[in-house]
C-alpha cells in the first residue's frame, strides 16, 4: 500500500524541498517499518525524525491520520491503507 507521508517546512531541506514523501508499505505495516522505509531513502530525514535508537525524538510527534502514536502503541502503530502521515516537530523561540 501507498503511505503518503506529509513534510512540514522545517524538514524539507532534507527531502529535496518535496512537500510530500509517498512510501510502499505492506498491508498490516506499522510505524517502524514506514521509518525503516524512509530512512533507507531519505537516511539525512530519518536523523532529524528518530534518536540512535530508532526511536522518535522528543520533539518531534508523528500522526497518523489525527492520532499520535505516542498515545497509541508507538513505532508498533499500525498504519492503516489511505491514511495520511504527518511529522511535526517542535518549534520553539523567543
Amino acid at each position: 500500500m501507498a503511505v503518503l507521508i506529509r513534510i512540514p517546512g522545517a524538514l524539507r531541506q532534507f527531502t529535496d524541498n518535496a512537500r510530500t514523501l509517498e512510501v510502499d508499505l505492506p498491508d498490516g505495516g506499522d510505524v517502524a517499518q514506514l521509518l525503516a522505509r524512509v530512512g533507507a531513502d531519505n537516511p539525512s530525514l530519518l536523523r532529524r525524525i528518530c534518536d540512535e535508537r530508532g526511536d522518535l525524538h522528543q520533539h518531534v510527534n508523528m500522526f497518523i491520520g489525527t492520532a499520535n502514536v505516542r498515545d497509541c502503541e508507538g513505532l508498533a502503530t499500525l498504519v492503516p491503507d489511505g491514511v495520511e502521515v504527518y511529522v511535526l516537530p517542535a518549534v520553539s523561540g523567543g
